[in-house]
């Protein structure tokens, strides 16, 4: 990646900080769900904690890109981390007085998650300021490689923790991390916002710039095309963080450290996807989604119908790299494509769309995962992505998307090139 000095240290503060931040947020979900799932021995109250976490957020996140687009993303990034350290800090205090009950767990899940609502699509567009648009490639792999790293180092020690160590030091940790992350973000160099967000936005109210952001939409069908393709892997990806302790404790009838290992194999699955994303996408080109959603779609099947842990280990790490494959290169795309002045907006409509998904499809799989099997969850997800697959086929051959990817490809073999 090719970086001014100054991009550069920039660079590498946001992913020390990011590395922090997602291993916190690797050690909290692994102790949290278990801990969830030992309390209760319900699978539904797993569902309920994926699923009703991400309503707040689901409800916020459109008014969350407007205050995005007219404010500072940096400052707005710091601010979530302190809410999620200050949440931590609320759990750790009731656990120590012993009055942590399953729906104070997903209450605090609540407040985290809304965090994270606002976490992301601050960072995704403070990124965009930063970085040309055509190393946004790049940027987000290496980003998402390094994230990924983070959560594979904190599920691993998650499952380590709660094997050995009171669980509170796992949620500890969490909160010592996003404390740093946000320091760390304090050191980035403050950029003028003036020179990227337009002036008029700044004199608008809110609720102009509300229904303006749902006129781009509107005026830019693509971005909803983009929107439907992304949908489905989030939905995977935090479902099958949400059923995995199930699914370890039920159908495989394994330990903790078993549920830390799958945990980290899913995480290893994402670095190597952020690792392969450039080979990736010059290899397969505008068929990025197509293949990506077929090694999800065989994950999916072997979580499904193989009980046998080779199997097993094999469908979570599929699932892992394919759905890093989807999310980091559609995002990228996503970005490219639109006006500075709208990231936090459309960044802001998609994680409506993400954890809608997840809102809805959680409390279901739950339920599925209590009655029939966590296995069988899996398999019900098999269709979501069945149907967005078909739909991938025809979103590759249109020319906007085809344009943008030979625009990206091109330049980036100049880059290697030279």
């Amino acid at each position: 990646m090719k970086m001014r000095i100054q991009n550069r240290k920039s660079f590498l503060k946001y992913a020390v900080g990011l590395f922090l931040a997602t291993f916190g947020s690797g050690v909290y979900f692994i102790a949290s769900t278990w801990m969830l799932y030992d309390l209760t021995g319900d699978a539904t109250y797993t569902g309920l904690f994926v699923g009703i976490g991400f309503l707040p957020g689901l409800l916020l996140n459109l008014f969350f890109g407007t205050i995005i687009d007219r404010f500072n993303r940096k400052l707005l990034a710091i601010l979530s981390n302190l809410v999620v350290t200050a949440a931590t800090g609320i759990f750790l205090g009731l656990m120590q007085i012993g009055i942590l009950h399953a729906w104070t767990i997903i209450g605090l899940h609540i407040i985290v998650q809304l965090s994270v609502s606002l976490y992301r699509p601050a960072t995704q567009a403070f990124l965009a300021e930063i970085f040309d648009k055509n190393e946004l490639p790049k940027v987000y792999s290496y980003t998402g490689a390094i994230g990924e790293t983070g959560s594979l180092i904190g599920a691993t020690l998650g499952g380590i923790i709660l094997s050995f160590i009171n669980p509170k030091y796992a949620i500890l940790f969490n909160g010592i991390a996003f404390l740093a992350s946000g320091i760390l973000l304090f050191l980035i160099p403050h950029v003028n916002q003036e020179k990227v967000l337009n002036s008029k936005l700044k004199r608008s109210s809110v609720i102009a710039d509300f229904i303006d952001g749902f006129q781009y939409l509107k005026a830019h069908p693509f971005l909803i095309q983009l929107f439907v393709i992304m949908f489905v892997g989030q939905l995977v990806l935090h479902s099958s963080n949400g059923l995995l302790s199930i699914y370890v404790a039920d159908f495989l009838k394994k330990s903790t450290s078993l549920y830390g290992i799958l945990q980290s194999t899913l995480s290893i699955g994402n670095i190597v996807g952020g690792v392969l994303t450039t080979w990736f996408l010059l290899t397969f080109k505008n068929r990025i989604s197509i293949y990506s959603l077929t090694t999800v779609f065989i994950g999916l099947f072997l979580l499904t119908f193989g009980s046998y842990l080779p199997l097993a280990f094999t469908g979570v790490f599929l699932i892992g790299l394919g759905t890093t494959w989807l999310r980091v290169l559609m995002q990228s795309i996503q970005q490219i494509v639109t006006d500075k002045t709208y990231h936090g907006r459309m960044a802001s409509y998609r994680m409506v769309i993400n954890q809608g998904s997840v809102v809805v499809g959680a409390p279901i799989l739950g339920v599925i995962a209590e009655k029939y099997g966590a296995n069988v969850s899996y398999g019900v997800l098999l269709i979501p992505v069945f149907m967005v697959l078909l739909f991938a086929v025809y979103f590759a051959k249109q020319k906007q998307f085809v344009n943008v990817i030979q625009s990206i490809t091109q330049k980036e073999k100049k880059q290697n090139a030279g």
